[in-house]
């Protein structure tokens, strides 16, 4: 290596070494430069609306079933065939009023001759008592002949029973809802020919829990509404004393008037009781938000601007909101934004 390769490695060097000298040492005459502060966080805006609780009726809510007044399915007491039908299926009938004739066979003269039999056997009583108010008879004898008239007097109830067997007749006003048999028809003692119906009055029958079936009593209001949309009113007539085994609810009945035949029986019906007034707020679902426990709830904010989280309960709903309780009896409501805050949140509040 030649003389003037050494002599540029050595300048090289000695560069390298002032230039890092000057780069660690620290002018003291070298201005200063101050890096600005961060800025806070800016609370966050929300919409709030203020509320003020009002007064509302409280209602107990179910759903249940319309049921007849009363209903009773029609039995042959004889074995015989069906003579005629004298009421069509779904005919209105009134008490008394013949729904099925039964053949009669030869049940009017067993009564003929059981009629027959008593008429004889009373003139016997008679001669055996002027008989023994003569001496010419015994006291045997007359009690023989009244044993025989007593006798003769059952055989003809039997058979006037027998005969009124072959007219099936309505207990009660209703309509005659199902028939089983035709003109013709073979039956046996006991089974079914049709059923009647009482619509008149329908019994709205639903069943509540246990928490709920302390705060009904008999003679409370009771508000139905079908499917349809209509509504009917009626009273609580009927609350049991114990509960269902497995589901631990109790069954309560309204009677609804229905002389105009509107309702059917059978039909879904929500059933509403009035059972009392409280304090509540009207909100709407939207503004509902969950704890941080889980609990259905919703957000405020109160007078030094954070937010608040207050667990509701329902009670009562409609078609625009809900009224919950649970909250104070006024309140700044947050209606937008409550998604984005949490409890402890200093926030900032616009209403409007």
């Amino acid at each position: 290596m030649n003389r003037s390769v050494y002599l540029a490695l050595t300048l090289l060097i000695i560069l390298s070494i002032w230039m890092l000298s000057g780069a660690l040492q620290t002018d003291e005459n070298a201005p200063v430069v101050e890096v600005p502060p961060v800025s806070e966080k800016q609370p966050m805006r929300v919409k709030v609306e203020d509320l003020v609780a009002r007064p509302i009726v409280q209602e107990l809510v179910i759903q249940g079933t319309l049921a007849p007044l009363r209903e009773v399915e029609l039995k042959s007491q004889l074995a015989t065939t069906v003579q005629s039908i004298v009421a069509s299926k779904g005919a209105m009938v009134s008490a008394g009023e013949v729904l099925v004739r039964l053949d009669v066979e030869d049940r009017q003269s067993q009564l003929k001759q059981a009629k027959a039999d008593v008429t004889y056997l009373a003139l016997e009583v008679d001669a055996a008592k002027q008989l023994l108010g003569k001496g010419l008879n015994s006291e045997n004898l007359l009690r023989s002949a009244e044993a025989d008239l007593a006798r003769a007097q059952a055989q003809q109830e039997k058979a006037e029973i027998a005969l009124s067997y072959t007219e099936l007749l309505a207990p009660f006003d209703g309509i005659w809802e199902q028939r089983y048999v035709e003109k013709g028809s073979h039956l046996d003692i006991g089974q079914a020919v049709g059923r009647l119906v009482d619509n008149s009055t329908l019994k709205a029958v639903g069943f509540v829990s246990q928490q709920a079936v302390g705060s009904l009593s008999k003679g409370q209001t009771v508000q139905i509404r079908l499917l349809d949309g209509r509504e009917a009113q009626g009273k609580l007539t009927y609350i049991a004393n114990v509960g269902d085994a497995q589901t631990q609810s109790f069954r309560i009945e309204a009677d609804i008037p229905n002389s105009n035949a509107q309702l059917h029986a059978g039909a879904s019906a929500e059933i509403s009781i009035e059972t009392g007034s409280k304090l509540a707020h009207f909100v709407a679902p939207s503004v509902f938000s969950l704890g941080q426990d889980g609990q259905v709830g919703i957000k405020s904010v109160d007078e030094s601007g954070k937010v608040v989280f207050y667990p509701v309960e329902l009670v009562r709903k409609d078609l625009t909101g809900v009224w919950v309780t649970g909250l104070p009896q006024a309140l700044s409501l947050i209606t937008l934004g409550q998604g984005f805050v949490q409890e402890g949140d200093l926030v900032t509040a616009v209403r409007g």
